[in-house]
């Protein structure tokens, strides 16, 4: 039984990792032909937060992927879901 509940955790982590991939290559199409989405400019705290993020220096050094700055916090969140995930799997093996 334990190894049927490893091998579980190991596919559904390849399965987050594929949908995230996915998502990566709809974004450099996206990117690609100019597509970028009009966002609405709230005074909400997830607004607040990811504009923080987006502005600071660190965020435009590193993750420049994309000439969009959403398309790269989209990039910033897959990056912190898989690690986090990888993180959760690694302890719930051992």
């Amino acid at each position: 039984m334990g190894k049927s509940s490893k091998y579980g955790a190991w596919g559904e982590w390849l399965s987050t990792v594929g949908v995230l991939i996915g998502i990566q290559i709809l974004l450099v199409i996206f990117d690609r032909a100019g597509w970028s989405p009009n966002l609405r400019d709230d005074n909400s705290l997830l607004m607040q937060i990811r504009d923080s993020i987006m502005e600071s220096a660190w965020f435009t050094d590193i993750f420049n992927f994309h000439t969009s700055d959403i398309f790269n916090f989209i990039t910033l969140l897959s990056i912190v879901i898989i690690v986090l995930q990888t993180i959760f799997l690694l302890f719930q093996v051992c």
